[in-house]
């Protein structure tokens, strides 16, 4: 299986929103509720890119683009207290006719490389089940990090 993986020009941003909008579907959240967010998310992709506080990467097989990989640069209270650069992977999606194919391992181990060259020392993920096995086998451990849906919560008024 052949495939080159590299950085994402600001061509390739709306495909890269398409595929993050199929990736919430598979995860069950439906985006079709939101017109226009394509055309957002794409506008945001191209301002945090040109910022530099985030990258993304393609993989082409075929000539098309079949899978993607986002990376952000986190600016929290580590990076001015003590000088430490935390990164975040925001997203991992590879068509389903190309997975079990390397290309996702391909695209993280780059995603990995971009964000040494920029002195991070931590990265954190928040893999699909389906993606686990793959961050754990590049040496990410699991961390403390939970998650509340406020929208499934009632407020404090309400109780």
């Amino acid at each position: 299986m052949n495939f080159l993986i590299r950085e994402a020009t600001s061509r390739e941003l709306r495909i890269i929103a398409e595929f993050r909008g199929t990736m919430a579907s598979e995860m069950g959240y439906d985006w079709s509720a939101y017109p226009g967010w394509q055309e957002r998310l794409t506008e945001y992709f191209e301002e945090t890119q040109r910022s530099g506080v985030r990258q993304f990467f393609v993989a082409y097989a075929e000539g098309k683009v079949v899978a993607m990989f986002a990376l952000s640069i986190l600016e929290d209270e580590l990076r001015p207290a003590l000088g430490l650069v935390r990164g975040y992977a925001d997203g991992l999606y590879v068509k389903p006719a190309w997975r079990r194919h390397g290309i996702a391992r391909a695209l993280v181990q780059r995603g990995i490389d971009w964000l040494r060259e920029r002195d991070c020392v931590i990265i954190r993920a928040r893999p699909g089940r389906a993606s686990w096995g793959l961050f754990e086998s590049l040496g990410f451990l699991p961390g403390g990090e939970v998650e509340l849906d406020l929208n499934d919560l009632p407020s404090s008024h309400d109780i």
